[in-house]
């Protein structure tokens, strides 16, 4: 798992209070860790930790996790996470979140929640450890985001 910078990174609004455990960092105000599969659950999928949706944008998730927006997109980008990534892995992250969506809109289990995103990140993973595009890679159509028949 990728290293994420300590100092200044995770802070509550009483005293600076993190710590690495286990290649994860650890923030005393929630009792909760943060890790690259963490962030893009929440922020890519929409889900937080009781697997709830809700649109996440990089001040929310920010926020969220108690981290300067700066400091959010360094975590980002040392995870591989970031749009220079993202935009270039064969993935479709637009797809990913839809269904986010739909799971949540049809009432589906916590379980099973929990089963698709944790098989939307292997299946990222995967794309991602396949190599990058030269170019960006243009899921957001709605062609491709819903596998609909094109022209």
């Amino acid at each position: 798992m990728p290293s994420v910078p300590i100092l200044g990174i995770v802070r509550n609004a009483w005293r600076y209070d993190s710590w690495p455990i286990g290649g994860k960092v650890r923030y005393a105000s929630a009792m909760s860790t943060l890790d690259d599969y963490t962030l893009f659950r929440f922020y890519y999928l929409g889900f937080d930790a009781d697997y709830e949706y809700g649109f996440r944008n990089l001040h929310h998730a920010a926020s969220h996790f108690d981290v300067a927006v700066d400091d959010l997109k360094r975590m980002l980008a040392d995870w591989q996470l970031d749009a220079a990534v993202t935009k270039r892995v064969d993935y479709n992250l637009a797809r990913a979140h839809s269904e986010a969506q739909v799971l949540s809109l049809e009432g589906a289990s916590i379980q099973e929640r929990e089963a698709f995103s944790q098989r939307a990140w292997q299946e990222f993973r995967q794309a991602r450890a396949a190599g990058l595009s030269e170019s960006i890679i243009d899921h957001l159509d709605v062609v491709s985001a819903f596998d609909l028949p094109g022209d």
